[in-house]
């Protein structure tokens, strides 16, 4: 973690991101959905990065993947109890490119859980799939308004 965050802090020329692991995702690592943005522009397309990234797909009102959906999503998830971040880019109908970093949590409630449910926590299942759909309402939304 301290070795990413070094390096990002080198290339972005900002001063240190406490990054305390690799994911990024420890309670102690600190970075803003700004800083992820600024990452993206500026190391993306010089770095491949787009490439190295997973397609999410875009999903209809029930969940299900919408086939040949008009918005394709390249990002990078990362997901923890009641932590759920997504990151990367978006390629819109009228062709523009966007970067974009949502980051969700609960802190409190992940700060909550007992050690003995750590690892199926009560509720956290119902509250990434919530998660997950605001991200999905966000992209579209910003596909629309952005997309020209």
């Amino acid at each position: 973690g301290r070795a990413m965050a070094d390096w990002l802090a080198l290339v972005l020329g900002t001063g240190p991101v406490p990054l305390v692991d690799h994911s990024g995702l420890a309670g102690t690592s600190r970075m803003t959905p700004g800083e992820m943005v600024r990452a993206l522009v500026m190391l993306g397309p010089k770095a491949g990065l787009r490439g190295l990234l997973k397609e999410i797909p875009m999903l209809d009102a029930k969940g299900r993947r919408i086939t040949g959906s008009p918005v394709r999503v390249d990002a990078k998830t990362g997901t923890l109890n009641f932590v759920s971040t997504l990151a990367g880019y978006v390629s819109t109908p009228g062709g523009r490119e966007l970067a974009f970093a949502i980051f969700t949590g609960d802190v409190a409630r992940r700060d909550a859980v007992p050690d003995s449910e750590k690892e199926q926590p009560p509720g956290a299942a119902g509250w990434n799939r919530r998660s997950k759909r605001l991200q999905q309402q966000l992209i579209e939304r910003w596909a629309a308004q952005y997309g020209a």
